[in-house]
């Protein structure tokens, strides 16, 4: 026969594990990357925050050299159709001359809502018309 004590801790362990998976649920939504064919990412994460939405990553070139890494990393806040809520674009810095990878970091003032998600696009460079 289990002690009364046992079935209680056994309950709270339960409660306590499905409040943290939703919790974590909430705080980092699904994020989705689009490579370019030069520029691949690296670790993408997005925190949300009372404000909004954090969201920080690196990217690579795919054939690995030190320089600049080329274009910008747009970053889409979608609802759960699809659709743009906001987006942003910002340029990837590198951490120092030496670096392979470059980081990004930026701010949107939307949060997901409930099945939405984050899309991170790397923009290649392109050609100035004329």
């Amino acid at each position: 026969m289990q002690h009364p004590h046992h079935h209680l801790a056994r309950l709270l362990g339960i409660a306590l594990l499905a409040s943290s998976t939703l919790a974590l649920a909430v705080e980092h939504p699904q994020v989705d990357t689009v490579d370019s064919t030069r520029v691949a990412f690296g670790l993408v994460q997005a925190e949300t925050e009372a404000s909004g939405i954090r969201v920080h990553g690196s990217v690579a070139q795919r054939i690995p050299h030190r320089g600049a890494i080329p274009g910008e990393v747009r970053v889409q806040v979608l609802d759960a159709a699809g659709q743009v809520l906001a987006e942003r674009d910002v340029s990837p810095m590198r951490r120092n001359r030496q670096a392979l990878s470059a980081h990004f970091n930026t701010h949107l003032d939307v949060v997901p809502p409930r099945g939405g998600s984050v899309r991170v696009i790397h923009l290649p460079v392109t050609a100035p018309l004329g």
